[in-house]
């Protein structure tokens, strides 16, 4: 049990254990399936959470699985070339080319924007009903389940994917101008036909969708989430990061895409991960920004170098890059110098998604401060492509609608001078923010780690925070890269899909 002063008020925390339902070895990486099967243990249909991919990676579980957890639903997508149909209604002369579509061609039409945690239908559509014409909505029932789930009609004719109303060479759909928001299907003409249901609209236009790609986008509380949702992170304090660091091999790295998976999945988890057997050449943080996607350029180009000086260390913790409107993703840093100090070159680092949640359990007016104030983040200077000028706003804590943390910035060096906020509830931010660092900066929530050569530490520049350990003996060089979340998102889900398609 911890304690905290927080605003004057004194609090406790209770240790968190956020991995108390998964077994020990579970970042072997059983993660995610651990996860999902300690929360829908029916969908997998397996008897515990501690046999499902001991002590191997998530890739090989994934395939292992894969007969309970997706029933082949990615399969390639492809759509035929055609000239667009008019949007709104459509003639009755495209009723029989739709029609005589296969379920396979209608669900390779809909398969390349489902990559998600819970796609096994369990079946298919078991029961459709809903007035479409007075309430615009269809309810549909679900083997997995039989809850009834509402689908605007609206929805559906926008995602109408037959050849008339999707370009295969422009990925054109229905004008939002042709559409209207009060159409309604046609119910006397609506059936469904086995993995599928149909919708006759009025004019004759005849919209096919397959039951696994709705259930996959079902609205509610219970729709299906993207396998990189920030939902699926876990929170962690010194303790807690000590067991479950992390380390992947550079070479397995970039001839192993299972190891590059559970990197990279690990990486959006939990933030923090280390790569060890690095050549010490240059170049080598190029090569694994290439085996994702690539480094981010910026005014410094895609790598920067900086000097350890000893005790001129002494930074507060905080994000990089704040003064631009996005930034990076990853960052990756190594060592390339001699270093005097034994046991490498130490960091301090924080998980700021743990402290933001600290923060919300125990002051959230504070919490409510940092995630709705814009701070002003500055630097100017001169750069690999000359002069620049960066500014940029960002709130400390930034919350997605449904109030999930998806980015903390933070940095005191690159804090400007204006706040977007009235003169009298200035102060109340500044005391919101000092609460915030203070809850950052408590021992328990600190790790401590010796970065060694040959190592590269990658890190989640937009959650955890970190500083290199002032004081210490350590003289040399370092180097940085980044790399962007949208670039790692992206091969993220181009593996999860290979995996589940083999």
């Amino acid at each position: 049990m911890y304690q905290h002063d927080l605003g004057g008020t004194t609090y406790r925390e209770e240790p968190c254990y956020p991995f108390r339902h998964l077994a020990s070895d579970m970042f072997s990486l059983g993660l995610l399936g651990r996860r999902l099967a300690s929360r829908v243990p029916t969908l997998l249909r397996c008897s515990s959470v501690e046999t499902l991919g001991q002590g191997q990676p998530f890739a090989y579980w994934l395939r292992t699985y894969n007969n309970g957890l997706v029933r082949g639903l990615f399969t390639p997508c492809s759509r035929h070339h055609q000239n667009n149909g008019e949007g709104g209604g459509g003639g009755s002369d495209s009723t029989d080319d739709n029609s005589a579509q296969t379920i396979g061609d209608v669900e390779s039409r809909y398969s390349s924007d489902v990559f998600l945690m819970d796609v096994d239908s369990g079946g298919h559509v078991i029961l459709v009903s809903g007035d479409g014409i007075t309430s615009g909505i269809t309810e549909i029932r679900f083997a997995a389940d039989a809850v009834a789930y509402s689908f605007p009609d609206i929805w559906f004719r926008d995602h109408c994917r037959c050849p008339l109303c999707i370009d295969k060479w422009g990925h054109s759909r229905t004008k939002i101008e042709d559409l209207d928001p009060n159409i309604a299907a046609a119910w006397d003409r609506l059936s469904t036909l086995g993995p599928s249901i149909s919708i006759v609209w009025e004019g004759g236009h005849v919209s096919k969708y397959p039951s696994r790609w709705l259930w996959a986008n079902r609205f509610g509380e219970k729709a299906s989430r993207d396998v990189v949702d920030p939902g699926n992170t876990v929170r962690w304090n010194s303790m807690r990061i000590k067991e479950s660091l992390q380390r992947f091999d550079f070479d397995g790295l970039l001839n192993n895409d299972d190891l590059l998976f559970d990197w990279l999945m690990g990486l959006r988890v939990q933030g923090l991960a280390v790569i060890q057997d690095v050549p010490r050449t240059p170049n080598q943080l190029q090569v694994l920004g290439e085996r994702v996607a690539k480094l981010r350029n910026y005014h410094f180009g895609d790598t920067f170098k900086g000097t350890l000086l000893g005790g001129d260390n002494d930074l507060s913790s905080h994000t990089d890059l704040p003064y631009l409107s996005s930034p990076p993703g990853i960052s990756l840093t190594r060592l390339t110098g001699d270093h005097v100090q034994t046991g490498g070159a130490k960091l301090l680092l924080s998980d700021g998604f743990k402290a933001a949640d600290i923060l919300r359990d125990h002051s959230p007016q504070s919490f409510d401060i940092l995630s709705g104030t814009d701070w002003e983040y500055l630097s100017i200077g001169a750069g690999n492509h000359g002069d620049y000028h960066h500014r940029a706003r960002h709130p400390v804590i930034k919350c997605d609608s449904d109030r999930q943390i998806t980015q903390i910035v933070v940095s005191d060096h690159h804090r400007g001078s204006k706040l977007s906020i009235k003169a009298e509830e200035v102060a109340r931010a500044y005391e919101s923010l000092k609460g915030y660092v203070s809850i950052l900066s408590q021992p328990e929530n600190v790790f401590e780690y010796s970065l060694e050569p040959g190592e590269v530490l990658s890190r989640d520049n937009c959650r955890v925070l970190h500083k290199w350990m002032p004081g210490g003996n350590a003289q040399g060089r370092y180097e940085g890269g980044y790399i962007d979340w949208d670039d790692i998102t992206s091969r993220i889900r181009v593996l999860y899909k290979r995996f589940t398609s083999s």
